[in-house]
């Protein structure tokens, strides 16, 4: 039995009808023969015992007086969580984007593990998809590759041998709650110096940059911003890593800084086509990392966030990269002053029913028609594997992710890079105006405007499996 951090059970606490807070993995395998489904099952069957979050079910503290706890599933079944789909074949990135899209609108059953793999077939040139649906609570990014890399390796090495829990009696939830409460209540004088250290650091260097930052609820009201749907659209593309690479070194920049600058390049292009672009930019929070080893906490999830500037207002792609990258640079150093875990010290204090009923209020009265957003939207990075995987002889060919959507921020761009490509995920609803199969085949667009604006060689073209398409979204009703 282990308690779960505030952070991770921060994304418990933010989940609603319209709000599954699940992350997706597509995984896009060339097969070398037949498939076979069942060993790959008893592949993770045999393996389970490296795949702790793969086992571990909730259970509620009573009352809501602490965070849940995590056991080991009295009641697992392996085969609950495995699935299997066929498209009519010769399915491409429309019809994989689809069933993504379904899967993408079911949230996970609280009652067991929360994860699943869909298992996509029919898809055009031998291939099949792997759609693994995991839980935000389970894994962030840095998390979810460490069970990658578990998955593609059945030689490797395994965990400790586990075996199915009990489930705890309402006594001992109350006294391990008991315990949390006070062991947090103790750490909070030296929190609360920590913070009124951190706020005085970071006034001090925002009053010494001559950069200006994006504050909250600052930025314009675009077609992403608006109270959720229950469908999902979802949609893929796929850019070469070298040309990135290369524009970094051209600019004298970060990764990061490129994939913002495609991102609000490909995103004016859009709002462009349909005369509706802002006057002031948009506004993007940024996941950062926040495992320094000197204060993370046990847990799944160690994520900041920063904000920044998209330079949507901004024409000139390379005026607009370094606009970027100056503010993304000036919100680093401001967040590492304040210290890049105090938000996650914090959560660990969350009342668990008074934040769930804030979320679900927010949602039900549809306050995010009402109130600007605190940011428009989110983009994440991920350094992903660097060398080609393979499971049982098949051959990873391309890997797609995305995190959740929320209230009023209705866009998720996450990119992973992966063996010399970088793969993007777009998660929208189904509700709003935005097409985000068509903000993905921007994104290809923008780079090249990027790369010849700062006189490089344009990048190559995708593959048809990988070519961004429109898809309409669709519900959770419709079996995947």
């Amino acid at each position: 039995m282990e308690q779960l951090s505030g952070i991770d059970a921060s994304f418990l606490y933010f989940e609603g009808p319209t709000l599954p807070m699940h992350t997706l993995k597509v995984a896009l395998f060339e097969l070398e023969g037949d498939l076979d489904w069942a060993g790959i099952r008893n592949g993770i069957e045999r393996h389970l015992d490296a795949l702790e979050p793969f086992r571990r079910r909730l259970v509620e503290i009573p009352l809501g007086l602490g965070h849940p706890v995590w056991i080991e599933d009295p009641d697992f079944d392996l085969d609950w969580h495995l699935h299997r789909c066929r498209v009519e074949a010769p399915g491409g990135a429309r019809e994989l984007d689809a069933v993504v899209s379904r899967i993408a609108a079911r949230p996970l059953d609280r009652s067991r593990p929360l994860w699943e793999i869909t298992l996509v077939e029919g898809l055009e040139a031998g291939r099949v998809a792997f759609v693994a649906k995991i839980h935000h609570s389970i894994a962030d990014g840095a998390r979810t590759l460490e069970l990658l890399r578990a998955l593609m390796h059945w030689n490797g090495a395994v965990g400790t041998p586990w075996c199915p829990e009990r489930v705890p009696e309402r006594g001992v939830l109350l006294r391990l709650a008991a315990r949390s409460f006070f062991r947090e209540l103790a750490a909070l004088p030296a929190l609360v110096v920590r913070t009124i250290r951190g706020l005085v650091a970071m006034v001090r260097r925002a009053k010494r940059s001559a950069v200006q930052q994006p504050a909250p609820f600052s930025g314009p009201i675009a077609p992403m911003n608006h109270s959720l749907g229950v469908g999902r659209r979802f949609a893929t593309a796929r850019l070469p890593l070298d040309t990135v690479l290369q524009l970094k070194r051209s600019a004298g920049v970060t990764v990061n800084d490129v994939l913002l600058c495609v991102c609000g390049g490909a995103l004016r292009r859009y709002l462009e086509e349909r005369d509706v672009l802002p006057m002031r930019p948009l506004i993007v929070g940024v996941p950062v990392d926040t495992r320094d080893g000197a204060h993370a906490l046990p847990g799944a999830n160690h994520v900041g966030h920063i904000m920044g500037t998209l330079g949507t207002d901004e024409a000139d792609p390379i005026k607009r990269l370094h606009t970027i990258a100056n503010v993304m640079r000036e919100a680093k150093a401001r967040h590492d002053a304040l210290g890049p875990d105090l938000l996650e010290r914090w959560v660990q204090f969350a009342p668990p029913r008074l934040y769930s009923g804030v979320i679900r209020a927010f949602a039900w009265l549809r306050l995010a028609e009402h109130i600007p957003p605190p940011i428009n939207l989110v983009v994440s990075n991920v350094a992903g594997p660097r060398e080609v995987l393979e499971l049982e002889g098949s051959r990873l060919v391309g890997l797609y992710s995305v995190g959740p959507i929320l209230e009023g921020i209705g866009l998720n761009i996450t990119s992973w890079s992966y063996a010399g490509d970088l793969y993007f995920g777009l998660l929208s609803d189904d509700r709003g105006d935005l097409e985000p199969g068509r903000v993905a085949a921007l994104l290809g667009v923008e780079l090249t405007a990027l790369t010849r604006a700062a006189g490089l060689d344009a990048p190559a073209s995708e593959s048809p499996i990988t070519a961004p398409v429109s898809e309409p979204g669709v519900g959770p009703e419709t079996p995947a």
